[in-house]
């Protein structure tokens, strides 16, 4: 899962790159919520170590984002630390 997650980030990232250096008026954007309060957990019986945030928000700051052609979007202050933390590591 987590594995699957990096490959779509990083797939996102190369074609970012690749249409930004030949020129072409193409934008794409991947969305990194982290914990989004869909039912998941229980159903899965997990717990995160964040708390989710409700999908209602999760899916209008992704599309807010988007349309300002942001490339990761990441929804939470406390999301975007976890990651810097995690990049440290």
């Amino acid at each position: 899962y987590y594995a699957t997650k990096n490959y779509v980030l990083q797939l996102t990232k190369a074609i970012y790159e690749e249409t930004r250096r030949k020129g072409k008026n193409v934008h794409i954007s991947v969305f990194c919520p982290g914990p989004v309060d869909t039912g998941f957990g229980e159903r899965a019986n997990v717990r995160f170590s964040l708390k989710g945030i409700s999908s209602e928000y999760a899916a209008h700051y992704a599309v807010d984002k988007m349309f300002k052609n942001k490339l990761i979007i990441v929804p939470t202050l406390k999301m975007k630390c976890a990651i810097f933390l995690l990049m440290k590591y």
